[in-house]
């Protein structure tokens, strides 16, 4: 890794994983999650943000970590 990523915070204990089924709980729709990005927006630290695509009309959308988990979503078992 470069020492771009360096400065992020580490991640939760909850590991998302690429490639895992997620589905938001306000709208019940389910996403795939695509990976982990690094993102800086309104003057924020760079920060990790998830990536993922709907499975309704394959729009992707991204979500800084700390949205995605505090009880927005859940994983879907595989």
């Amino acid at each position: 890794m470069t020492a771009l990523y360096d400065d992020l915070p580490d991640l939760p204990a909850v590991a998302i994983e690429p490639y895992t089924t997620w589905r938001h709980l306000k709208t019940n729709s389910t996403y795939t999650v695509l990976g982990i990005a690094a993102c800086s927006t309104n003057g924020r630290e760079l920060e990790r943000a998830v990536v993922y695509i709907s499975h309704t009309n394959q729009i992707l959308h991204y979500r800084h970590l700390s949205e995605f988990m505090d009880g927005r979503f859940e994983a879907v078992p595989s």
